[in-house]
């Protein structure tokens, strides 16, 4: 069976195929379109993201950085400040050292084996002792260097100054206390005075006796030999 045959001419299309075609392109053109646009905003939101993770790494590098310099800062003030604390320390011990008299632990002046001979020491200024206890005679060594005290010793402890018994019998450090004469002598019920000059001086305990015994080397001699006054 043989088809109508048609009433338009060859190649000219039809007014149902044309819009048909038209059609096509507008849906071809929208995918196109469509497709174009997810592409672009699918680069732009790649940008975007890497941009802000690019920022990101720089923000925490940064950070990392600011921290890092922070405690090498930190590290560094720190042993300035312990340096500076030692060094101040140092100075302190220094200044309280030379301010400070070293402190001794209590050591007696004199042993037990000397307790009848002394217990306990004191100085005082022989012009104010010479004053106290006048003896009628000039003293000779007035400007003397090395002459200027007087030594006192005590043999019973009720003779001993009680405002610096402790000092007087015991080693502190600053050496013999210093009193006054009228202190030094203040509870003393007997007191024995000895003008010496000689190198040596020896005193013992035995019956009080009123005049030096003294002994020297004569003639060259090695042996100590007494003489008289």
């Amino acid at each position: 069976m043989s088809r109508a045959p048609s009433p338009f001419p060859p190649g000219r299309l039809r007014r149902g195929d044309l819009q048909f075609q038209r059609s096509a392109n507008k849906n071809s053109f929208k995918r196109v379109l469509l497709g174009s646009s997810v592409i672009f905003f699918s680069f732009y939101a790649g940008v975007l993201t890497g941009m802000h993770i690019s920022l990101e790494k720089q923000e925490d590098c940064s950070t990392n950085a600011v921290k890092h310099e922070s405690g090498v800062k930190a590290a560094i003030l720190a042993n300035f400040k312990e340096t500076t604390s030692v060094e101040e320390s140092t100075k302190n011990e220094d200044r309280q050292t030379q301010e400070s008299p070293t402190k001794f632990e209590k050591v007696p002046r004199f042993g037990p084996e000397m307790a009848k001979v002394a217990v306990a020491a004191v100085r005082t200024s022989k012009p104010k002792f010479m004053e106290m206890f006048d003896y009628g005679v000039p003293d000779p060594n007035i400007a003397s260097r090395g002459a200027e005290e007087v030594l006192i010793l005590y043999s019973d402890k009720s003779a001993i100054p009680t405002s610096i018994q402790d000092t007087a019998m015991n080693e502190d450090g600053n050496g013999i206390p210093m009193l006054s004469a009228a202190d030094a002598t203040a509870q003393c019920k007997e007191l024995n005075v000895v003008l010496n000059q000689a190198p040596c001086l020896a005193i013992m305990n035995h019956y009080n006796s009123f005049h030096i015994q003294r002994w020297m080397k004569v003639k060259q001699s090695n042996k100590l030999e007494h003489v008289g006054r």
